[in-house]
């Protein structure tokens, strides 16, 4: 490989200042390609995720550019909408994809052009692109579609089903390098690809930041005075995988007691109803944040006593390693885990907090209360889980070793 920059097109439906784990993913990516050796360009929407609507700053247009640290970033046209059904996601992802294939003509040359997964159509339209640029195609899975989406809808036939396997194949037999989120997914992959494929893990780990960030006060809209309180902690999307009204319910168990606070940060198709349940429980242990700058959350994170980390009883999810728990971990916080499977195995390794069953709040009170009166205990997981996340899982170490594979594709 010659010694000039090799060039990279990413495609990603979601990416900062949007927040959640898709945009802090592919943010970190192009962070971290464009400082090696990399001439990085990213095709994402005009910022409207999580709101629904086009964040301020920003106007509705067809094409804006603007750079981002060495990054350049084509934010392409889309229809925001709430996603609160299956019409307003056909609109949001479909609306994206037909901007990226119009706009794909005003992209520079590249060597790579990777799709990230969900939405698959965000993928097929990088595959496209790759066609046209004579580029070489990596695949990223963050979710697998449409297995994820059958096992929370329970919708498992019909045409969607059908299309959106059919594509998942061809997008899976197509691509040159798939990195994957959660190495387990290469078992479903392997399964569906007619010949054997080349994977790369790009796990969710922590930003380096999260680290070396000093602890500090951050002014927030609508945040209550917690210092005397023992605050439970949640952040991210707000939906049904999350299985929200398992903390409603913990937070009306709790509801006596004058120390312990649940602090909920970010939005999601499910806090309106979060916040209803509340105000029909009459619970004053609950506070509800927006989502905020991506900036600002290792402060907001060092506000908690200890963070949960819920997803529903589903097998799907057995394979899932939310983000968020690296990002707890490597603030030194103690984690309660309602997950089974991969996540569930890596905190035990970590010694960083405790698993309980999903969707059981009384259990999840109980541990509340267990990690309360035991402050000693709670600081030996926060160590633990740190400096786990530190030595295994920081994002800087993880790109490093992507960019060494993107390296193998182009030789």
């Amino acid at each position: 490989m010659s010694d000039r920059k090799k060039k990279i097109i990413i495609v990603s439906q979601y990416f900062p200042p949007e927040t959640g784990a898709a945009a802090s993913r592919m943010g970190d990516l192009s962070k971290h390609l464009s400082l090696g050796n990399y001439e990085v360009t990213v095709l994402t929407e005009i910022p409207n995720y999580p709101e629904g609507r086009i964040t301020e700053g920003y106007s509705f247009r067809f094409l804006q550019k603007e750079k981002v640290g060495k990054a350049q970033i084509f934010r392409s046209f889309v229809l925001p909408t709430k996603r609160r059904n299956f019409t307003e996601r056909a609109i949001f992802y479909g609306s994206f994809f037909l901007g990226t294939l119009i706009n794909s003509f005003r992209l520079p040359a590249a060597d790579i052009v990777m799709g990230t997964s969900p939405s698959p159509l965000t993928a097929l339209s990088a595959w496209f692109i790759s066609r046209i640029k004579g580029a070489k195609f990596v695949l990223d899975i963050r979710d697998l579609w449409p297995a994820s989406i059958i096992s929370l809808t329970q919708m498992k036939s019909g045409l969607v089903v059908f299309l959106l396997k059919k594509l998942e194949k061809f997008l899976y037999n197509r691509a040159d390098l798939i990195s994957l989120a959660i190495p387990g997914f290469r078992g479903h992959i392997s399964g569906v690809v007619d010949k054997p494929k080349k994977y790369i893990d790009l796990l969710n780990g922590a930003p380096d930041d999260f680290f070396e960030v000093e602890e500090s006060n951050v002014s927030i809209d609508g945040l209550p005075n917690l210092d005397d309180k023992f605050v439970v902690f949640f952040s991210g999307n707000h939906g049904i995988a999350q299985a929200m009204d398992t903390l409603i319910k913990a937070a009306d168990m709790l509801r006596e007691s004058n120390k312990i606070h649940f602090l909920f940060v970010g939005n999601g198709i499910c806090k309106p109803a979060m916040i209803e349940m509340s105000k029909e429980f009459g619970l004053t242990n609950t506070t509800f944040l927006g989502s905020q700058p991506r900036n600002d959350m290792p402060h907001i994170i060092s506000m908690a006593s200890l963070c949960v980390v819920p997803l529903q009883r589903l097998p799907i999810f057995e394979h899932a390693m939310p983000s968020k728990m690296f990002e707890y971990m490597a603030r030194g916080k103690p984690i309660i885990l309602s997950v089974q499977g991969e996540a569930k195995t890596l905190l035990e390794k970590s010694g960083g907090g405790i698993c309980i069953e999903p969707e059981c709040h009384e259990e999840l009170v109980d541990t509340i209360l267990l990690l309360s009166n035991n402050e000693n205990k709670m600081s030996q997981m926060g160590i633990a889980g740190r400096e786990f996340v530190r030595n295994n899982y920081k994002k800087s170490v993880i790109i490093e070793n992507f960019s060494k594979a993107l390296k193998e594709v182009l030789k």
